[in-house]
This record gives C-alpha cells, sequence and structure tokens, in this order.
C-alpha cells in the first residue's frame, strides 16, 4: 500500500468515464473531489491503491425483543485496484474481535454483501463495529471507511406497578432513545423537581433547530397482567419559545414489539404549556409543573407493553418529564403540602357528576380530559365546597377529572361516563 509521505499526497488516478457510463455505482467518499457525470477533469483521486470499506449494514433495527440477529454488512471497494480479498473485523461493544475472509472481484466503487454469523446478544443498548484490516493482503490503513452501529435488545418485561424518578445520572435500566440525526435529545439533568427530586428527564427543545425533528424516548417494557384497570401517570413541565415556536409531545403504545403503535396522548403549545413563553433555555419552578394521567386500561392483561414518549421538534423550548408511575391507582400526593380531599359522586357517572372539596380554598378550576389527553371541560372551582358537573352531552368512556391549583394538579382521579 502507497503511503503518505510528510509534504507530499500520492494518489493513483482512474479514469472518471468508467464511472460516469455506469451512473448506478456509487460516487466515492473520499476522493479530492466529488465530480458529477459529464464534469471535467475525467478523472477521480484516490488516496489507496487498495482500500476496501464497510459502507453499510443491513438487519438492525434499532431495537427488537428477540436477543438473536443476524446482521449483513456491505463491502465496498474504494481503492483504485480490483478487489479480490478482503478480512473483515467485527465485534459487539469492543469486545474479543471475529474476522470474516472474503474473495471476488469488485472493481472500484463496486460493493457486496457479507451475512455475518448469528449474533446473541444480551438486553441493553449496544454497538457493533465492523471494519476492513486487510484489502488484496495488505493491511487496509483507512479508518474512515470503518463502519458502527447503535442497536438495542428489549429485555425481559417488569411487572408493574412501576415507578422510576430518575434519581441516577444516567438513563434507568431497559430505557434508550431513538436520535436519528444525532441532534439534541432526551438527556437526564439536574433540577429540583415537583417532587423534590435532584433529576429528571429533558428534552431540549430550545437548541433543536430541526423542525419536525422527532426524538423518542422508550420506557422500560412492562408487563400488566396482574392489573385490571391501569394508568400511566408523570409530571412534566413546559413553556414554549413563542407563538410561532412551540413543540409537541405524544405518547404512544405497542403490545408487538413495535410492529405497531397506538397514540394514547397529544399534546402541544398552551395544552402542553405549564409555564408563560419564553424567549429563554427554559427552567420550570416548583409551582411550574403538572401531573398527567393516561390511560392504559385497554392493556392491562398483556405481558409486553412498550411506552415511548415521541417530542416532535417546533424549534421551542425545554421540555421535563419526572416521576413515572404506571399503576391501577390515580391518586396523587397533595404536591403543595395541603391536606386537599375530594370526593366524586357517583363514579361512574350519567347526566353528572358531583364534586365535594374539603378546603375549596386553595382550588381555582376543575378540568376534564379524554383517554388521550385531550381537554373536554374546564370550571371554575374557586370558594367552591360542592358542585356539579354536567354530562349528558359528554360521549360514554373513562376520563381523567384534575383538580387545578393555579398552574398545577392537586389531585386527579378517574371517571367512568356510562349513557
Amino acid at each position: 500500500m502507497k503511503k503518505l509521505l510528510p509534504g507530499f499526497l500520492l494518489m493513483s488516478l482512474i479514469p472518471f468515464t468508467s464511472w460516469a457510463q455506469q451512473p448506478d455505482i456509487p460516487q466515492p467518499l473520499y476522493s479530492a473531489h466529488i465530480f458529477t457525470p459529464g464534469e471535467s477533469p475525467s478523472y477521480l483521486l484516490l488516496l489507496y491503491d487498495n482500500d476496501g470499506g464497510i459502507s453499510g449494514v443491513n438487519s438492525i433495527p434499532t431495537f427488537q425483543c428477540n436477543t438473536s440477529l443476524t446482521p449483513s454488512v456491505v463491502i465496498q471497494n474504494f481503492g483504485s485496484n480490483t478487489l479480490t480479498t478482503a478480512v473483515l473485523q467485527y465485534n459487539i461493544d469492543g469486545s474479543a474481535p471475529q474476522f470474516i475472509e472474503w474473495q471476488g472481484e469488485l472493481a472500484p466503487f463496486f460493493s457486496d454483501t457479507i451475512l455475518l454469523p448469528e449474533l446473541n446478544v444480551a438486553p441493553g443498548t449496544h454497538t457493533l463495529n465492523v471494519q476492513v484490516t486487510e484489502a488484496n493482503g495488505e493491511t487496509d490503513e483507512n479508518e474512515l471507511n470503518d463502519y458502527s452501529v447503535q442497536f438495542n435488545i428489549v429485555g425481559t418485561s417488569e411487572e408493574a406497578p412501576y415507578h422510576e424518578n430518575f434519581a441516577a445520572p444516567f438513563l434507568p435500566d431497559g430505557y434508550f432513545v431513538e436520535n436519528k440525526n444525532s441532534g439534541p435529545s432526551w438527556m437526564i439533568t439536574e433540577i429540583n423537581s415537583q417532587q423534590n427530586n435532584s433529576s429528571c428527564i429533558m428534552m431540549p427543545f430550545y437548541f433543536n433547530d430541526s423542525d419536525g425533528d422527532e426524538d423518542f424516548l422508550y420506557m422500560k417494557n412492562l408487563n400488566l397482567t396482574n392489573l385490571s384497570s391501569v394508568f400511566l401517570g408523570f409530571d412534566v413541565a413546559y413553556a414554549y419559545y413563542s407563538e410561532f415556536y412551540f413543540d409537541e409531545l405524544r405518547i404512544d403504545a405497542s403490545i408487538n414489539c413495535g410492529g405497531s403503535w397506538e397514540m394514547l396522548y397529544d399534546k402541544a403549545k398552551n395544552e402542553l404549556a405549564t409555564a408563560p413563553f419564553t424567549d429563554v433555555p427554559f427552567t420550570p419552578e416548583g409551582s411550574q409543573w403538572r401531573r398527567e394521567w393516561v390511560d392504559l386500561s385497554p392493556y392491562a392483561g398483556f405481558d409486553n407493553v412498550l411506552i415511548r414518549f415521541d417530542a416532535i421538534s417546533g424549534h421551542g423550548n425545554n421540555l421535563y418529564i419526572d416521576n413515572i408511575s404506571v399503576d391501577e391507582n390515580t391518586s396523587v400526593d397533595d404536591v403543595s403540602g395541603r391536606d386537599n380531599r375530594w370526593v366524586l359522586c357517583p363514579n361512574p357517572a350519567n347526566e353528572s357528576v358531583q364534586l365535594n372539596i374539603a378546603d375549596p380554598s386553595y382550588h381555582e378550576s376543575v378540568r376534564l380530559y379524554d383517554y388521550i389527553g385531550r381537554l373536554v371541560m374546564s370550571m371554575s372551582a374557586e370558594g367552591k365546597s360542592s358542585f356539579s358537573i354536567p354530562l349528558k352531552s359528554t360521549p360514554a368512556g373513562t376520563y381523567v377529572l384534575e383538580l387545578m391549583d393555579r398552574d398545577h394538579v392537586i389531585s386527579c382521579e378517574k371517571l367512568l361516563v356510562v349513557h
């Protein structure tokens, strides 16, 4: 193999017309200039005579529930000589390398696909590394065309009830992030949350200028076979940037390991916000959190439920999530430290439901949400110890009733409407 000498750049030349006449051949990735068909000069400049590289890895999904996988890799000739032999090296997470010998005949820029042996991988986040170590019997020194790909193996589901408060400075066991553009994404951050935890998880929308970019936070997969009525609860804090720059949060669930997803929650802008909009990076105060509830009852009885938080960027401002729970009970502790109790009667309800509030001096409003998080009704509760909510025109189904104190939730209750 030719070496790069001090002060000199030794390159081999191949006729550009051989590529221009066959546009299906990919352009070289490491030439001195990328030409288009018909452009002069008619020669491409390549750094090495013998240079095999990896241009892709197939059959590696972002995540899967099976612990075995059989990937294939694409070997490509980036050298000026015809590639006839190569040695490939691969490993998982930097473990002891495995080798495969390849023989064939690849003209410059042509490629071939090689099937790797079956790999058995433990649950968790992993990286597959593949590189060509020898090309035409010579050591391959070009590391620019090595290849690494990250993937996740979903492990055994955890039995609900489930609670996570993000106390550690890293993602909890079983959580992973899908960040397709490698931009700012879900991360653990230090903050004083609603429940006085030292950390929570954050989506830094403020620093994501890719409009429409989606970043997925996957929870630990859950076993809901022992629950008959299930709710996902979480604390949220969010402020958007301006009238025209705001973000969206969706929550999806799957019972077939991501083969298909059902959207359960979708809020943006004012519906999502817990604080006034601001043009500086948002960091919430203690009163700028809200408790949210999502009905998971349709998934009760399933033993492997995946839940993901889908953050959709509108180049707005930061979003925070904390204190995730999956349980039958939607009651929450009084976040203000006061003993505020309320009673719904009857529940299930038909034409109306009666609210009896023990101490009305601390409450301002009541909000009714449907099972996917859409606001159905909002009523003033200020100074009232008892009042009725009309339900005659409300479709039958499962709802969440929130008792509000200024901008945050004091308590929540599930309400069944039947007609």
